[in-house]
């Protein structure tokens, strides 16, 4: 009965101060830090530019308050590195903005100069504009 009555007492005072202890514990981290060595930059909100998505889910997880996430897929760039001289030829091609521009470069340097619009050529011609039908 001795033994017993040890028994009940240490899980007594492990229920009691169980939650003491598990404070004190080091918290384990959930982040990740494996990924592949593949280079597949991506831009950060941050903008720094990280070998590939892992690479950016890592920082992000280990610095919540940073709300980083991927801003656009290649090396990040500065306004600067936008090319801005275009020819003056119309040769009009549709944005996934639905927007005309008047030729692939022009687009070009849109998509350059507001990367976070994530625009993209969509097809040659004018932009249509889709009708939805009165059914």
């Amino acid at each position: 009965m001795g033994s017993l009555t040890f028994t009940s007492a240490l899980l007594l005072l492990l229920v009691a101060c169980g939650p003491l202890v598990s404070a004190k514990r080091p918290r384990i981290s959930q982040c990740s830090d494996i990924c592949t060595d593949d280079y597949i930059p991506v831009c950060g909100t941050d903008g720094k530019t990280y070998s590939n998505a892992c690479r950016l889910k890592i920082v992000a997880c280990k610095n919540p308050d940073l709300k980083l996430s991927v801003a656009y897929k290649e090396e990040c760039r500065s306004v600067t590195d936008c090319r801005d001289a275009c020819p003056f030829n119309y040769k009009p091609v549709c944005g996934t903005d639905g927007k005309t521009y008047s030729n692939a470069c022009a687009l070009g340097f849109e998509a350059c100069k507001n990367h976070r619009l994530d625009l993209e050529f969509d097809y040659d011609g004018e932009c249509r504009l889709i009708q939805a039908s009165n059914w």
